[in-house]
C-alpha cells in the first residue's frame, strides 16, 4: 500500500512538473481542447447527416468542420476586426473629451463651499471647499483623469488583450512564420481531439486500477456536464447580452452602440465583475452626450436611464436566461468567483479570467470526491434520469429563450398595431 501511494505521489509530481515546464505551450493545448469541445456537436451532426455515405465519415466531417473554422477565422480577420478596431479607436478618441467635460463640471461643483442650512460649513475659520482640500491631499497638484485615458491607446489595448488569450504560444509578433506554425499545430491538435477524443477518455479511464474505473468515468461525466454548461452556455449568454445591449443602446440613442455591445458581450465571460465593468463606459458616454433618439435626454438623466436599462438587462439575464441555459452546474459564491478571476488573471492572463469559474468548479468536484472517499460518504450527487428545471441542457434552454423572445416580440407587435389602429379610428 505504501509503495502504491509513493508511485501515485511520484506520478502527480511528474505531471505537475511537466505542466510547469510546458507552461508556454499550455494555452495552445487548452484552446485546441476548448475548440474541439465546442465544435464536436457540429462534427457529429455532419457525420450523421452529410458525410455518412462517404468512406471514413468522421474524417470528412472533421475536414468540413475545419474548413468552416478557417473560413470563420478569415472572415473575422478581414471583415470583423477592422470594424471593431475602428469602433474602439472612435470610442478611445471620444472618451477623453467626455472625461474632460465631466472633470470640468466636477471641478466647478467641488469649487463651491459646502452649504448646510443656508450656512457654509467652516473649517479653521474658513469655508470648506472640497476641491481645495483635495489639492492639499495631492500636494497641491491636479490629477487629470482625462489625460490618463488620452495616453491610453484603445486599439493597442484591444490587440494586446486578444493576443494575451493565447499567450506566447501563438504570439504573432514573431512574424508570419511563427503564426503559420502555431496555426498548423492548432489545427492538427483540433483534428485529433475531434477524431479520437473519446479514445483519449477511454485511455484515461483504463489508466486507473479496475476498482476505481467507475469513479473515473463518473468524474469525467460530471466534468463534462460542468464544462458543457459553461462553455456553450456562456457563448449563448454573451451573444444574448451583446444583442440586448446593442438594441437598448440604439433605442436610447447612446453613442457607439456596437462598441458597448462588444464590451458587454466579451465581459460577460468574466463572472460577477464583467457586467459591473461593462456599464462604466456606457455611463460615461451618457453623462457627456445627449440621446440621438430622445433629444431632451442628456447628462445625468441620460446616465440614470442607461443604468436602469443595463441593470434590467442583467436581471433578465440572471433571473430568466441564465438558469435555463446554464442551470446550477457551477453554483459558486461571488466571493469565490472574484478570487478565482484575480488568481486566473495572475496565472494565465485573459485566458485564466475566462476559464476561472469552470476551473474552480472542477477543483471543487475533485475536492468533494477526495473528501467523500476519506469520510466514506457518497462522493457524487445522485444521477438524475430525467431533466429537471434545475439541470437543463444549454441547447434546450436556448430554444426556450428564443421562444420566449419570439412571443414577447409578437406581443409588442400586437400592442403597437392596436395603438396605431386606435389612433386611426380616433382621427
Amino acid at each position: 500500500m505504501r509503495t502504491k501511494r509513493g508511485v501515485l505521489i511520484a506520478v502527480v509530481v511528474l505531471v505537475l512538473l511537466a505542466i510547469w515546464r510546458l507552461n508556454e505551450a499550455l494555452p495552445l493545448i487548452i484552446i485546441s481542447m476548448v475548440l474541439a469541445y465546442l465544435f464536436n456537436p457540429l462534427t457529429s451532426f455532419l457525420e450523421r447527416r452529410v458525410t455518412r455515405v462517404l468512406p471514413a465519415p468522421r474524417n470528412w466531417a472533421i475536414l468540413l468542420t475545419l474548413i468552416g473554422v478557417i473560413s470563420l477565422f478569415i472572415i473575422i480577420i478581414l471583415v470583423i476586426l477592422p470594424v471593431v478596431f475602428a469602433q474602439l479607436e472612435e470610442f478611445g478618441n471620444r472618451l477623453p473629451r467626455l472625461l474632460a467635460q465631466l472633470q470640468t463640471s466636477a471641478e466647478s461643483w467641488l469649487n463651491q463651499p459646502i452649504i448646510i442650512n443656508n450656512q457654509p460649513l467652516m473649517l479653521d475659520g474658513e469655508p470648506l471647499i472640497p476641491l481645495e482640500q483635495l489639492r492639499l491631499l495631492n500636494d497641491g497638484e491636479d490629477f487629470s483623469i482625462a489625460q490618463q485615458f488620452r495616453d491610453l491607446n484603445m486599439v493597442e489595448l484591444a490587440r494586446s488583450s486578444i493576443s494575451s488569450l493565447t499567450g506566447p504560444a501563438v504570439d504573432v509578433v514573431g512574424g508570419a512564420l511563427s503564426f503559420t506554425i502555431n496555426a498548423i499545430f492548432l489545427l492538427t491538435l483540433l483534428f485529433y481531439w475531434l477524431k479520437d477524443g473519446s479514445k483519449f477518455v477511454s485511455v484515461i479511464v483504463d489508466f486507473f486500477p479496475y476498482s476505481y474505473r467507475s469513479d473515473a468515468s463518473r468524474l469525467i461525466y460530471e466534468l463534462g456536464r460542468v464544462w458543457n454548461a459553461y462553455l456553450r452556455g456562456q457563448l449563448f449568454l454573451s451573444s444574448f447580452v451583446g444583442m440586448m445591449v446593442f438594441t437598448a443602446a440604439t433605442l436610447l440613442g447612446v453613442p457607439n452602440a456596437p462598441t458597448l455591445a462588444l464590451i458587454s458581450g466579451v465581459l460577460e465571460f468574466i463572472p460577477t465583475l464583467g457586467p459591473l465593468i461593462a456599464i462604466i463606459p456606457a455611463i460615461l458616454l451618457a453623462l457627456g452626450s445627449s440621446s440621438a433618439t430622445l433629444p431632451s435626454l442628456e447628462g445625468v438623466p441620460f446616465a440614470v436611464a442607461v443604468i436602469i436599462t443595463w441593470v434590467a438587462i442583467q436581471n433578465i439575464q440572471a433571473i430568466i436566461v441564465s438558469p435555463r441555459v446554464m442551470g446550477s452546474r457551477l453554483n459558486l459564491h461571488p466571493v469565490v468567483v472574484i478570487i478565482g478571476v484575480i488568481s486566473g488573471a495572475t496565472l494565465a492572463g485573459a485566458l485564466g479570467i475566462i476559464l476561472a469559474a469552470p476551473t474552480i468548479a472542477t477543483l471543487r468536484m475533485f475536492g468533494q470526491y477526495i473528501y467523500g472517499k476519506l469520510t466514506d460518504v457518497p462522493p457524487f450527487p445522485p444521477v438524475v434520469t430525467q431533466r429537471t428545471p434545475s439541470s437543463p441542457s444549454p441547447m434546450a434552454g436556448a430554444r426556450q429563450i428564443l421562444a420566449w423572445l419570439r412571443r414577447t416580440a409578437l406581443a409588442i407587435q400586437r400592442w403597437v398595431q392596436a395603438r396605431l389602429a386606435g389612433k386611426t379610428v380616433a382621427g
